[in-house]
């Protein structure tokens, strides 16, 4: 919120952020030097540096080539956070739409209110969609709205915290009312939402499949009984974990969770895990065991740090808001999770066999396991941006928690809290 409302005291600052290094050189040449140094070391641009039209030029003139399409998208993507957020916060829901049409932003209830109050909302009025307002909104309840928003702008920039908090009670009350039944979400699931991010979307659970891996290791090695309990135990935990997070999703969207990558990897996973769990119960061969874990680790460890979006809600794609495409998408992808599961209990025989048969045959298996996995971790790093500087471009100021449910084109279903600067 502090960029949404404070926008203008950043001018001269450098937060907005450029990963590729090519990017940064391409997009500097221009700038005196101590600028140049500092982008292309860091990264970081200023927004009126970023708004140059020399800067602006170039980023057309690289747009088009192969090489640098996937570059120029995350430029464009920070372009459009940093120069029209405002466009992308939508919090209004439509009065006569379904839970799946376009929301609108508060600029946008601009012509929905009494003529008499229009002319002091000039500024809100450049940034609204060309058109009359938003149908079905009566001027009282816009008057409600853009009331309640235009008091948290003035209570934001002048620190008032207390002005912020009563603006943003009121605005949470109103925007619910505007929407038919069903289609915005209750309280307890904006709570529940709230909870999800506070818990990290659970994918911390994978600490303790990492613990249950680093046992499973002896368990299997030894035949050592109290490893194996031990290592079932913390299994049982990371499932249940896994399994809650899953669920809180699930209520919180108000159907199954299947609509991004981050969905499909952690949810086929715990499908998985849970069958390598019984194979284990049943089998007793302790590399069950040490498959499951493996699995669940490394779907949270993709869910936590590399996945793009980093599990953020979206809203479902319309060729999946289907009962057939969606089973046939659980099916399809929980498949994916037992062949990963079947993979690392090969891996583990294969290494077992050579080990037992010629130990160092067994380091040259486990050399060029180690070497490819290397080169995939290396080209996801070029695919997804693993890592702390996963963003291309990244606003130094956050903003997430309860409140208010926000619906953004590019930034999917979201929850706001505001925090007025210091």
């Amino acid at each position: 919120m502090e960029w949404l409302f404070n926008r203008d005291a950043y001018a001269d600052s450098p937060v907005i952020r450029i990963k590729d290094k090519g990017v940064r050189i391409h997009l500097s040449t221009h700038m005196p030097e101590a600028a140049r140094r500092r982008v292309q070391d860091t990264g970081y641009m200023t927004p009126r540096e970023f708004s140059d039209p020399i800067v602006e030029s170039r980023i057309r003139e690289l747009e088009p080539l192969a090489p640098m399409v996937s570059a120029m998208r995350r430029v464009r993507d920070a372009q459009s956070v940093s120069k029209f957020l405002e466009k992308l916060v939508r919090i209004v829901p439509s009065p006569t739409g379904k839970f799946d049409d376009g929301w609108f932003t508060p600029s946008d209830l601009v012509d929905n209110l009494p003529a008499d109050l229009r002319g002091g909302m000039s500024a809100m009025r450049m940034s609204a969609a060309a058109g009359n307002g938003v149908p079905g909104i009566s001027p009282e309840q816009a008057t409600a709205v853009l009331g309640a928003w235009a008091s948290i702008w003035q209570g934001w920039t002048a620190g008032a915290s207390e002005k912020v908090q009563g603006a943003v009670d009121r605005l949470a009350e109103s925007l619910p009312s505007l929407a038919t039944e069903g289609v915005y979400p209750s309280v307890s699931q904006r709570q529940a939402e709230a909870n999800y991010y506070a818990w990290g979307k659970f994918t911390w659970g994978m600490w303790i499949y990492l613990v249950g891996a680093l046992l499973a290791v002896p368990a299997l090695v030894t035949g050592w009984r109290a490893p194996r309990i031990a290592s079932i135990a913390l299994l049982v935990i990371a499932i249940l974990v896994h399994a809650f997070g899953i669920s809180l999703r699930w209520y919180i969207l108000g159907r199954i969770p299947v609509a991004n990558m981050f969905e499909a990897v952690v949810g086929s996973v715990w499908i998985g895990v849970t069958v390598g769990l019984l194979a284990e119960f049943r089998y007793k061969t302790r590399v069950f065991l040490l498959g499951a874990h493996v699995t669940g680790l490394l779907a949270l460890l993709l869910g936590g740090f590399v996945i793009p979006g980093g599990g953020t809600l979206t809203t479902i794609m319309g060729i999946l808001d289907d009962l057939m495409l969606r089973i046939h998408t659980v099916l399809i992808i929980a498949s994916y999770a037992l062949i990963f599961l079947a993979s690392v209990i090969a891996v583990t025989y294969l290494f077992g066999y050579y080990f037992r048969a010629d130990a160092v045959k067994s380091s040259h298996v486990g050399f060029i396991i180690a070497a490819a996995g290397a080169i995939i971790w290396v080209a996801m790093g070029q695919v997804f941006e693993i890592g702390p500087d996963h963003a291309a471009g990244m606003i130094k100021r956050s903003f997430a928690g309860p409140g208010i449910w926000i619906r953004a084109r590019g930034l999917g279903c979201a929850a706001c809290v505001f925090r007025p600067p210091a």
